[in-house]
């Protein structure tokens, strides 16, 4: 009777995955600002993150002489590279 229920239970886990809407998971990026610290955020693709940081940039949170994107945490630069 146990193991019955525990199908019904992994069988309606399953169900659930199937019919449940899935959403879109947003990639890591990796802003790195003049002092050494690192901020991670989040963004749908690689464009968006762009956008993000260069409005950040233009808001003034961020330092465009300093700051630089990257898709890894030590990866190559996106963006702010000069």
């Amino acid at each position: 009777m146990k193991a019955l229920r525990v199908f019904a239970f992994a069988a309606f886990l399953a169900l659930g995955a199937v019919i449940a809407p899935q959403t879109a998971s947003a990639y890591k990026y990796y802003i790195h600002v003049g002092d050494g610290n690192v901020i991670t955020m989040r963004a749908d693709n690689s464009q968006d993150a762009i956008d993000e940081f260069n409005d950040l940039i233009n808001q003034g949170f961020l330092d465009p002489n300093t700051a630089w994107l990257t898709k890894r945490p030590n990866g190559g630069c996106i963006a702010g590279c000069d």
